[in-house]
């Protein structure tokens, strides 16, 4: 949506703390790129060509994973490179 109207998620929220703007705002950006890549990534499909992930399932997964209620799985390879490539560790 705010790509829609060209403005930040922290203006959406109303968030006026110029660091906590920032923060949120980074947040949001590295929370869609993820979701984005996993379901552009060369894995998201099975071997009868049917989507392996979808938006509520991710995002359900990203939830479960906050809460405690989830144990983070082995990277793939393609999730290893991301994560390299934006040094971020996935042990």
């Amino acid at each position: 949506m705010c790509t829609l109207y060209h403005t930040e998620p922290s203006v959406k929220m109303g968030i006026h703390d110029t660091y906590v703007a920032y923060q949120f705002d980074q947040a949001v950006a590295a929370l869609g790129t993820a979701i984005e890549n996993k379901l552009n990534s060369p894995e998201r499909y099975d071997e009868k060509r049917r989507a392996k992930y979808n938006l509520r399932d991710l995002l359900e997964a990203a939830q479960e994973y906050v809460d405690g209620k989830r144990k983070k799985k082995p990277m793939s390879n393609y999730d290893r490179v991301m994560a390299a490539r934006f040094q971020v560790t996935g042990k």
